[in-house]
């Protein structure tokens, strides 16, 4: 009897799943609030990167439940009051192998996750990492993309991009959305775009606010002409709800702001309110009617001598 009982003890135990190695234990105030890297072979790095890499295998692992766990305790490891600029800085670091290896995977889920993650990371490194999984030169899967783009505004309300730095990135966002087809993705960096621009001016950077405003103007032009191709008609769900960004963004400003953004937004608004019937789609139409409405709004706002 007890030899049978060890058989059946040893069968179960090489039977079922082993894990990469036994789980971590969460990372100590001191690990989390570091002034400075920890070298190299330190015990506080060592426990770092065993807390990092252990749980984004389980990101990546496939396993619903070990999915979520990994992306739960990287989360709020990340949001901790301890967790200083160094330690942020450390942790993308650690991560960033893996979760390129992830986004260039078949792992869809895992990808995201990943992202999930490093939307947490308050650093400009971070946010160009997840924007640069919005653009279709760099991301193929249209689901990462989306996903990524999702990620984007609430980077920016989370101050991952210092405001000294938001000019930069909305360039390179509204270089992105010029290459984005899918409009769920692209209305996201628009939102995005206009967070950049309100940021900036809330740091009373306002010819930055401005710069990042008229690259949002740009973005929704070039979305506007896609919507004006039979191929591309979805593009104007975008234009809809980027018009509505930008409609915030003109209330907040004052009269000289508004006849600097007006030269090359109302070019924009013809070509939005040139946008041809949608040929018998209930769905498309209300979004062509929706993007002609805020574009009469915005003509309301704007000086007519703005062209």
């Amino acid at each position: 009897m007890m030899r049978t009982t060890g058989l059946v003890l040893l069968c179960s135990m090489l039977l079922a799943p082993s894990p990469i190695w036994s789980a971590p234990p969460a990372l100590t105030s001191s690990e989390l609030s570091i002034s400075s890297e920890p070298p190299v072979g330190s015990p506080a790095r060592a426990a770092i990167e065993k807390f990092v890499t252990y749980h984004l295998d389980q990101i990546t692992s496939g396993d619903p439940g070990a999915v979520k766990e990994g992306r739960d305790q990287l989360s709020a490891t990340l949001r901790k009051p301890d967790a200083t600029p160094v330690f942020q800085q450390l942790f993308l670091k650690l991560a960033e192998p893996q979760v390129r290896k992830a986004v260039s995977g078949d792992n869809v889920q895992g990808a995201i996750n990943a992202l999930m993650v490093i939307r947490w990371v308050r650093t400009p490194e971070a946010f160009e990492l997840v924007r640069t999984q919005c653009d279709p030169k760099d991301q193929s899967d249209v689901r990462v993309r989306a996903a990524a783009a999702n990620l984007l505004p609430n980077m920016v309300k989370a101050g991952a991009i210092p405001p000294a730095q938001l000019d930069g990135a909305a360039r390179r966002l509204r270089e992105t959305c010029e290459r984005e087809s899918d409009w769920v993705a692209l209305a996201r960096c628009y939102t995005a775009l206009a967070q950049m621009a309100a940021l900036a001016s809330s740091a009373k950077l306002e010819a930055e606010a401005m710069n990042i405003r008229l690259e949002l103007v740009k973005a929704l032009g070039a979305g506007t002409k896609q919507s004006l191709s039979p191929e591309g008609r979805g593009a104007v769900s975008a234009v809809y709800r980027g018009l509505v960004d930008m409609r915030d963004q003109v209330l907040t400003m004052n009269q000289t702001q508004r006849g600097q953004v007006a030269s090359a937004l109302l070019p924009v608004l013809d070509q939005v309110d040139g946008l041809p019937e949608s040929g018998g789609d209930e769905r498309l139409q209300k979004e062509i009617a929706g993007a002609k409405g805020v574009s009469r709004t915005l003509r309301s706002l704007l000086p007519k001598s703005g062209r």
